[in-house]
């Protein structure tokens, strides 16, 4: 009987880990496309692909970062910032890039106030002790 439960165990942990690097392939690849879209300015297809890789991962801070991008380069600064205070509900990776973006976006709608203390939070969080874009950004 112990051998039968063992058996088991390895077969369903050999099938999660199968399933487990199958989703991360599929992932992987939608991400790929996702950003092969963007970098050829279909910014809508884009997004389509990057909201399959939520429905997949829903705390994929690539993902929700490139989505808010791609609306940042639009000049729909508000949407951006609406789905950044989405990733930022989620995601724990990355964090800085988020409060970058939003930083820029309300740079970009003359909301300084709330620029501000975004870009010197980006700068706690960076790895590293400088960053030209976030000082020039606070200089501005």
């Amino acid at each position: 009987m112990k051998k039968l439960i063992f058996l088991l165990f390895i077969l369903a942990f050999n099938f999660n880990a199968s399933a487990q690097k199958n989703l991360h392939k599929k992932i992987s690849d939608l991400q790929e496309k996702g950003y092969e879209y963007f970098v050829n300015k279909e910014n809508n297809k884009a997004r389509e692909i990057f909201e399959k890789v939520i429905e997949l991962d829903n705390s994929n801070s690539y993902a929700y970062y490139n989505i808010a991008l791609s609306y940042a380069k639009e000049d729909k600064e508000e949407k951006a910032i609406e789905i950044i205070d989405k990733a930022l509900q989620v995601c724990t990776d990355d964090l800085d890039d988020f409060y970058r973006l939003k930083a820029t976006c309300y740079s970009g709608l003359e909301r300084f106030e709330e620029a501000l203390p975004l870009f010197h939070k980006t700068l706690l969080l960076e790895e590293s002790s400088y960053d030209e874009n976030t000082h020039y950004n606070l200089g501005y």
